[in-house]
């Protein structure tokens, strides 16, 4: 495509067929693109919502590339956390344990590995989301439930290599695209937890 500029951007976007293969289409771009885009500020979201795709390409990786993390900033958390890996994810690699052992303050750590065998490969499990929501969802009860934590580990292992995850991204469009990603799945992930969450509490209510 060349050097990453919004008119590189929208003339390699309207060069493809509106529809057609799940990598090749605007249709498929557009998904990608505002899905994962529209999070990082009120005008990407207002051009997501509208159904046009997201044009100013170099603004939103320049948002996206405002974030970033160090050993020494995740050593910080001090909750307990859960890191998901699924086999063949495309987006974020096999191997975390990088990230895991910067997790020096955290409450409890949790790896846990969705296999293909299982149904839960690619980014998020999305052709299994019974199998992934139901190893989260007991891993919050666990944590939240009775207050006392530590998570349970459900088969759970602690990664080894050196991911390139939540990493300083630099100006590297790859890097920041992957970056963000990750970061959209992990707020998407708290999002639908915290309604589940709440409808549970509704119904105790009641």
């Amino acid at each position: 495509m060349g050097p990453v500029t919004n008119e590189n951007w929208m003339t390699l976007y309207n060069a493809l067929p509106p529809v057609g293969s799940a990598t090749e289409s605007q249709l498929a771009l557009k998904f990608l693109v505002n899905k994962r885009g529209g999070i990082w500020g009120s005008s990407f979201h207002d051009t997501a919502a509208s159904g046009q795709v997201i044009e100013d390409i170099v603004s939103l990786l320049a948002t996206v590339g405002e974030y970033d993390a160090d050993a020494a900033l995740i050593g910080q958390i001090t909750a307990h956390v859960l890191l998901t890996r699924y086999e063949g994810d495309q987006f974020i690699p096999d191997e975390l344990g990088e990230l895991y052992d910067a997790l020096t303050g955290a409450a409890s750590r949790t790896i846990h590995h969705f296999t293909a065998a299982e149904g839960a490969m690619f980014h998020t499990g999305p052709m299994a989301p019974q199998v992934r929501n139901e190893f989260v969802f007991d891993w919050l009860d666990g944590v939240l439930g009775n207050g006392s934590g530590p998570a349970p580990s459900g088969g759970g292992t602690s990664g080894s290599g050196t991911p390139q995850v939540l990493a300083p991204t630099g100006s590297d469009p790859a890097a920041v695209a992957a970056v963000g990603a990750g970061l959209l799945g992990a707020g998407a992930a708290l999002g639908i937890a915290h309604r589940r969450r709440r409808g549970r509490d509704d119904t105790r209510d009641a």
